[in-house]
């Protein structure tokens, strides 16, 4: 039964739950939000990188050197695929992908920060970090400091994990607009 729901799967990444419970039956010891994150932040300071390197650093980082099947690692690829066709996408600005619950939303936005942080640091930098850069990597740190065990459960708190994810969605384009000259035509 499961490889047979192997075969059948695809990534949409539009759906964090449905991505997400489908890294679970696969048996990846990740969050959807940690996978994302870690890519992003990779992603940010090199986007030339092919495939099969995003496949080596989240498996050695992520994954801690796990072995997988081949319909595992398909669908890993297929994710990853989503993940880069999003990010470099030139119309449209990269816009992280949390639950729908809000319950969930602390932790995931925390998880993913941490993910992104650890993805920007594996990447060597060819380029000395701006004031400006790290100002906005401090910002990033400060926001991944959240209490997760804290309940959202006022409008105010509701408004404010969206303006924490808007923050987030413009640190991102401008570390890509920074690192990555491609990103700058």
């Amino acid at each position: 039964m499961r490889k047979r729901f192997l075969l059948m799967l695809s990534c949409d990444i539009g759906n964090y739950d449905s991505v997400q419970s489908k890294l679970k039956l696969c048996g990846f010891p990740i969050t959807f939000c940690e996978l994302e994150g870690f890519v992003s932040g990779i992603m940010c300071k090199d986007q030339s990188l092919a495939l099969n390197v995003y496949m080596d650093y989240v498996q050695e980082y992520l994954l801690n050197d796990i072995s997988f099947d081949n319909k595992q690692e398909d669908f890993l690829k297929s994710i990853l695929n989503q993940i880069l066709k999003s990010f470099r996408n030139k119309t449209t600005f990269f816009e992280p992908t949390f639950p729908s619950d809000i319950s969930q939303k602390k932790r995931a936005i925390v998880d993913w920060i941490n993910s992104f942080l650890s993805g920007f640091g594996v990447v060597p930098s060819t380029i000395d970090f701006s004031k400006a850069t790290n100002d906005l990597l401090k910002d990033l740190y400060e926001i991944s400091q959240l209490d997760v065990n804290e309940k959202i459960d006022s409008t105010e708190e509701i408004s404010l994990m969206r303006e924490v994810v808007e923050h987030i969605k413009v640190i991102i384009s401008y570390l890509q607009l920074e690192f990555n000259n491609d990103a700058k035509q």
